[in-house]
């Protein structure tokens, strides 16, 4: 019994030691990603949490009113469910049909403006929103902004992109935050969300790099995506996010 004894003794010691290097490796780790950011010249805004409760309490944003009435036509008619829609963007060779099956809206319809207009309603949940972002825009994301694993949560007047970004030795877990600009038809960046602390960014560094694609390609394709209806072509004039629902007004 002694030998034994004697035996388990030093085997603990290393034991204990690795489990003390691989955390201190790992506080290491954080607080060089923590000084890495700011020397960057990303700014610590304080808890992510308390910043979106704030932002949310700042943002109050209507719904939109359809079907839309007024003059000349006060009532518009009953608007239609589209069984799909044709739509013309830049990377596209041509404009296409797609089904409503591939849009994942829980709305998606035709009616009229109030001067006589055709007009498309289309209304997402955030499940909806999660699967169309990800069937349209989720390879262009790991391709061309280092994004993968990415899910969006909706907010009042704005949104986040969640996902791990690649920083060249690692990934990194990361919520993007946007908010609508005065326009209502654009985004605007507002910060990161790096382990719980919001944080600003400038333009450098393969987080703010990645920042700067998604912002780009997201209003290039709210700017320049048309529907083809009918009538004509039809453009994105509103958007609306509200903390479970995005709406979008196209004439």
């Amino acid at each position: 019994m002694s030998d034994k004894t004697e035996a388990s003794a030093p085997t603990a010691k290393p034991r204990l030691a690795s489990r003390i290097v691989y955390l201190v490796f790992w506080l290491v780790l954080v607080v060089v990603l923590f000084f890495t950011l700011q020397i960057l010249g990303f700014q610590p805004q304080g808890d992510t949490g308390a910043y979106l409760e704030y932002q949310a309490s700042q943002h109050t944003p209507a719904t939109i009113t359809w079907p839309v009435t007024g003059s000349p036509d006060p009532d518009p008619g009953t608007p239609e469910p589209l069984t799909s829609v044709v739509v013309d963007i830049w990377f596209l060779n041509e404009p296409m049909a797609f089904p409503s099956e591939t849009v994942f809206a829980s709305r998606l319809e035709r009616g009229q403006m109030s001067d006589g207009r055709p007009a498309y309603f289309i209304e997402f949940d955030e499940a909806g929103l999660n699967q169309y972002l990800n069937y349209w825009f989720g390879k262009w994301a790991s391709e061309h902004a280092q994004l993968r694993d990415t899910r969006v949560k909706l907010l009042p007047g704005g949104l986040i992109i969640y996902g791990e970004i690649n920083l060249g030795v690692r990934w990194q877990q990361v919520g993007v935050t946007f908010h609508l600009d005065d326009s209502g038809r654009q985004l605007a960046f507002t910060g990161v969300d790096v382990d719980g602390e919001f944080l600003t960014s400038p333009p450098v560094g393969p987080i703010a790099q990645g920042i700067e694609a998604l912002e780009a390609e997201g209003n290039r394709a709210l700017r320049e995506v048309r529907f083809i209806d009918p009538e004509g072509e039809l453009a994105i004039q509103q958007v609306v996010l509200l903390e479970d629902t995005a709406q979008v007004l196209v004439y």
